[in-house]
């Protein structure tokens, strides 16, 4: 019996719960700070496995083929477009729910190479261990991620974000927002735009069209396939190196000089 596998599925599901019922409770501080001591567990059990490897030859090599055959086959673009699928086919909220967050709970939990790893340790060599080590970690990272699910930002100010509570129907749809408000403070507050364009920003602009990856095809001038409306940057190629967004972004600002005639 898979008893690893069995204690690491409760062990999300139970942290979900209680995330969801006591995330008002958590402290902001004890959310912020144990994500990088998970990050420092897990480094730590990773240091521990990589030491008692006979040949570290073939551990070099299959990160570096993965990475390869991950990055040649645009394995993150076809992962977002699946998951992105599978949330409006199983009606999960549409519209409204955060895909990046969504992607990175579910590479996390189910495809993260510790995953896979003490997987296969307790399938070939009897061990769970590594799997029990494993359930504690994602337990309070999934009461983490559930005292945070259903929060946005509605505001920035002097102190930092301020944010508001989504309310959801049965469906999962939003509803409306609590009246109360979370104020967090924060030195610095980084406002990050989605690699990839957000469907509803396509289903609302008419003649907007996007390549197989969901990225949106522009000309050699970077004009999309609406006349006057240019685009650079990852929403075009992809997730890239900031080298390749301003060259493209450069490539853009000639095309509207281009089309403007100044």
């Amino acid at each position: 019996m898979p008893i690893g596998v069995i204690v690491n599925c409760i062990s999300v599901l139970a942290g979900g719960v209680i995330g969801s019922a006591l995330g008002h409770v958590l402290p902001n501080s004890l959310k912020e700070h144990l994500p990088t001591l998970f990050g420092m567990c897990s480094i730590a059990i990773g240091i521990n496995s990589i030491i008692k490897a006979v040949s570290m030859t073939a551990v070099v090599l299959a990160i570096l083929v993965g990475f390869t055959i991950g990055h040649l086959l645009h394995l993150e673009d076809w992962a977002s477009r699946f998951f992105h699928r599978l949330v409006k086919t199983m009606h999960l909220g549409g519209d409204n729910i955060d895909m990046e967050f969504y992607i990175t709970a579910v590479a996390l939990f189910c495809c993260s190479g510790f995953g896979w790893y003490s997987t296969l340790t307790e399938g070939i060599a009897g061990d769970p261990n590594l799997l029990f080590a494993k359930s504690v970690l994602d337990f309070f990272t999934a009461m983490i991620f559930a005292s945070t699910l259903g929060k946005a930002i509605c505001a920035i100010d002097d102190n930092g974000p301020v944010f508001e509570t989504a309310i959801f129907d049965e469906d999962n749809n939003v509803v409306g927002y609590e009246e109360e408000l979370d104020h967090v403070s924060a030195d610095t507050v980084v406002i990050a735009a989605s690699q990839v364009p957000k469907d509803k920003l396509v289903l609302t602009t008419g003649g907007l069209e996007t390549d197989h990856r969901g990225l949106l095809s522009v000309d050699e001038y970077g004009m999309t396939t609406v006349p006057g409306v240019f685009a650079a940057g990852d929403v075009v190629n992809g997730p890239l190196t900031v080298v390749h967004a301003v060259a493209g972004a450069k490539l853009a600002v000639e095309g509207m000089v281009a089309y403007l005639g100044l």
